[in-house]
């Protein structure tokens, strides 16, 4: 067995508390949940290859485990004295019904085992994920088809929207079961009057966020104090004209207590549109037009 370092050490021989491994891939967290349920067997001698359940969440994941596991098992049967030699081979003749396996394979022994309490029939299958994407976009289309055929007083402001956009974000959307619950529970007995104050609240709370980031952002306040104090020679040429008109933009952004974040935001959405300088002004006002350029690509 390779040297353990003291975090892998730590995490191996904690068998009596819960331990978080957290790491990238390829830096031995399969080695490291291997030995752990090498220690558990170790430190309990009654202890049986039934009594542990390893859950990954990918079957080859599951697959790897078993097989290191089955080796490590085999390398510890030929060391130590015969008592725990015999002890380390017959686990590894057991290895191959351990519960070693994806979070859904697990959650079927369980519903299988205790189908009337889980309140599931028992001939339920799992589906694979072209099975659970033609259900979701079958139940999408009915949804959509239930709606179309209601009056529009209803449903009117959703019909607003692509068919196919609204179908694509429903997808989206109920791909993530906890957005979809929370959402459900905040908007069950709202109004369509109280769903749009909700919404426009969230936009607001967005612009407030967005015009924060751009006061707080170092190459914003660089690149606008050095348009400020490089005045192009000629106010009055197309360069210096807009020069001008970006300055007014920027005037706004950074005017918090005159206007509110809304009206600052629309300023950095019009410093956003704004047309580029080009050429303007030839070889000697590149640097301004380089600064120009970058305030309106970070705008």
């Amino acid at each position: 067995m390779p040297q353990l370092t003291d975090e892998q050490s730590l995490a191996i021989n904690s068998i009596g508390e819960h331990v978080l491994v957290s790491a990238g891939a390829g830096s031995g967290k399969t080695f490291v949940l291997v030995e752990r349920y090498i220690q558990v067997l170790a430190e309990d001698g009654d202890a049986t290859i039934d009594d542990i359940i390893a859950v990954t969440y990918t079957r080859k994941a599951a697959e790897e485990m078993r097989s290191r596991l089955k080796a490590r098992l085999k390398e510890l049967g030929t060391i130590g004295d015969t008592t725990q030699q015999e002890r380390w081979l017959k686990c590894l003749a057991e290895v191959e019904t351990a519960r070693i396996g994806t979070i859904h394979s697990l959650c079927e022994s369980v519903i299988k085992n205790f189908p009337a309490e889980a309140g599931i029939d028992p001939n339920f299958e799992i589906l694979n994920d072209l099975e659970r994407a033609e259900l979701l976009a079958e139940s999408i289309d009915q949804a959509l088809h239930f709606i179309i055929e209601k009056p529009m007083s209803i449903f009117g402001d959703l019909l607003e929207y692509p068919i196919e956009g609204l179908r694509v974000w429903l997808g989206d959307f109920l791909r993530s079961p906890l957005k979809y619950k929370e959402s459900r529970k905040r908007f069950r007995n709202c109004t369509p009057e109280s769903i749009r104050q909700f919404a426009q609240d969230l936009v607001d709370a967005d612009i407030e966020r967005t015009m924060a980031d751009i006061l707080a952002d170092q190459q914003f306040v660089y690149e606008l104090n050095y348009l400020g104090d490089t005045a192009w020679k000629d106010p009055d040429s197309p360069l210096g004209l807009l020069q001008s008109e970006m300055l007014s933009y920027l005037k706004q952004i950074f005017a918090q207590s005159e206007l509110s974040a809304k009206e600052r935001f629309n300023a950095a959405c019009a410093l956003a549109a704004m047309k580029t300088a080009g050429n303007l002004g030839g070889v000697g006002a590149k640097d301004l037009r380089t600064c120009m350029r970058n305030l309106r690509s970070l705008a």
